[in-house]
């Protein structure tokens, strides 16, 4: 049941309402495969992963190996507080999210019909991503 799932808490705030998500009309497959890739948790940040390792982390210990913010590797740090993105986060979204960053602020990007917000965070998501993949691979 997606109501008492923890794991699934940015999902019931981002998905109110049984249907087609705007987003998927509006962005080109190519960008909409990396939205869709972070709102379902198909994604290969900490939070989601390391629940599923040889060894369970706890929530707690699921923090970025990318800043020193020792935040929690989620969604919310991806997008809006990682250090390692900050370039592209200035390049492709709006300060109003990231400068004074907040869950409701987050969502709402999310949630967005504005064709300019979508292609901007799908972009950056894309970027984002393959920094991340990039610097796995140098690390491991």
């Amino acid at each position: 049941m997606v109501s008492a799932s923890s794991a699934l808490q940015l999902y019931k705030n981002v998905k109110d309402y049984i249907g087609l998500e705007s987003y998927l009309n509006i962005l080109p497959k190519d960008l909409r495969f990396f939205v869709t890739r972070l709102r379902i948790f198909a994604h290969s940040l900490r939070i989601q992963t390391d629940r599923y390792s040889t060894t369970y982390t706890p929530r707690i210990d699921r923090v970025s190996k990318y800043c020193d913010k020792n935040e929690i590797e989620d969604e919310f740090h991806f997008v809006i507080n990682c250090k390692r993105y900050r370039n592209i986060r200035v390049k492709y979204l709006n300060p109003f999210y990231y400068v004074t960053p907040s869950m409701f602020k987050f969502i709402s990007l999310l949630k967005s019909v504005d064709k300019q917000i979508l292609f901007n965070l799908a972009k950056y998501i894309k970027e984002a991503t393959h920094i991340r993949l990039s610097c796995d691979y140098i690390t491991n």
